[in-house]
């Protein structure tokens, strides 16, 4: 009613049905006495008004701008305030493309085919605001992906203030293009990427950097060593012309014949790799190209291993790396 009554008063509206369109028309109808307005769903708006002089005059505005993503709805943009709101009416498939940097309060649960984007030169963040709820049952993380789906995330920054963990990925296919994920804090570990499960996690071009564990694990080697991505056993991850901080690579009982996995090609650049050898089972790690600054490997008697020798392109690496035991002197034994 609030906007019929503007409308009657100063001039006429042609709009679709849509409560975000007619609550982008009440924003500007309130500050010009407008003669004509034309509003589409997500579309820019066209005013016609009169100025202090009474002189006819026309512009063009986007106050879609201040609205945090659109999504094609039956091949409609939608405008939405709300990112949650957005992505729950991404249809299977589809696309949510994010406006400006994003605050939430929730995580987001990917439970189908679907590409959140940044737009082509943009690189818009999502963050958790100061009342996020950690979501236990999503294993704390700010985006959680538990169903066999492809989902796509594009010029992207995932950081949750050291509030959650930043991406959970236990089945399905991720494509990762041109993100940066940092600044997250789990209350157990890892903090940044935990691909576990089935998942299949691709990154190409994407940062992933100081993230962190729980304070109570920061004395725990092979936990700390987690803090950015951690590799399940049965997963896998390929870092393609990526850079990274700690990467995990898990491997054990759980793993059958299908262990741990990571790939390094294209001028990765990683901090540190931790190859995890347990229950007979040793992690994989297919080295292509790339910088590893330490190389650490659990060896056939459980201790860990640096790797110094420089790496060979097209070779498999892999848990339980075999340590001779140490010859024992004479001199030794008496002591």
């Amino acid at each position: 009613p609030g906007l019929h009554d503007r409308l009657l008063h100063y001039g006429s509206c042609i709009y679709t049905e849509d409560d975000r369109a007619m609550n982008v028309v009440n924003e500007i109808v309130a500050k010009y006495r407008t003669v004509s307005c034309l509003v589409g769903k997500g579309a820019n708006v066209i005013i016609k008004f009169r100025d202090s002089e009474n002189t006819p005059t026309e512009i063009e505005v986007n106050p879609t701008s201040d609205y945090a993503a659109i999504v094609k709805v039956s091949d409609k943009a939608m405008y939405y305030k709300n990112v949650i709101d957005a992505f729950n009416d991404v249809e299977d498939g589809g696309t949510l493309t994010l406006n400006n940097d994003v605050t939430i309060s929730e995580n987001i649960v990917i439970d189908k085919n679907c590409t959140i984007e940044s737009p082509e030169g943009k690189d818009y963040s999502i963050n958790a605001a100061s009342d996020f709820a950690i979501p236990e049952k999503q294993l704390g993380a700010m985006i959680g992906i538990k169903t066999n789906v492809h989902v796509t995330l594009r010029n992207l920054n995932i950081n949750s203030n050291g509030k959650a963990r930043g991406i959970l990925a236990q089945a399905g296919t991720v494509e990762m293009e041109n993100c940066t994920v940092t600044g997250n804090k789990c209350s157990s570990y890892p903090g940044g990427i935990y691909i576990t499960k089935s998942a299949d996690v691709n990154m190409n071009n994407c940062t992933i950097i100081d993230n962190d564990v729980a304070d109570e694990y920061k004395d725990d080697i092979a936990i700390t060593a987690c803090k950015d991505i951690w590799v399940g056993a049965n997963a896998k991850c390929v870092l393609d012309n990526c850079t990274a901080g700690n990467v995990y690579v898990n491997a054990n009982s759980y793993s059958k014949s299908n262990k741990g996995f990571l790939e390094v090609v294209n001028a990765t650049k990683i901090e540190q790799v931790y190859l995890e050898f347990d229950e007979d089972f040793g992690a994989d790690m297919l080295y292509n190209d790339g910088v590893i600054k330490n190389f650490l490997v659990v060896g056939s008697d459980k201790s860990v291993v640096t790797v110094t020798d420089k790496l060979v392109p097209g070779k498999m690496y892999s848990g339980s790396i075999e340590v001779t035991p140490k010859e024992v002197t004479d001199e030794e034994e008496t002591e």
